[in-house]
């Protein structure tokens, strides 16, 4: 019994930490992106740009669901009353 709720607690500590995660990934790219629209600075071949964009926001898309699914996994199990 205590070995589920502590497992549930650890699974809401990493959903929240995936969670925070994906949003920071996803979140640079609005960085790059603006990085790569700066009429002044040096810029890779635009295809290769985007292709990597595109990737690199799937993956923290992907981290940012995972972790929230861990979350509200961890949510429910520390919720549901325990069989004694």
């Amino acid at each position: 019994m205590l070995r589920s709720r502590l497992l549930a607690r650890v699974g809401l500590g990493l959903g929240i930490l995936l969670a925070i995660a994906g949003l920071a990934v996803t979140l640079s790219l609005v960085g790059i992106g603006i990085w790569l629209e700066t009429p002044a600075a040096p810029k890779p071949d635009v295809t290769v740009a985007t292709i990597g964009l595109v990737l690199v926001g799937l993956s923290g898309y992907a981290v940012f669901r995972g972790g929230w699914l861990m979350l509200k996994a961890a949510r429910v199990a520390l919720r549901t009353p325990l069989a004694d």
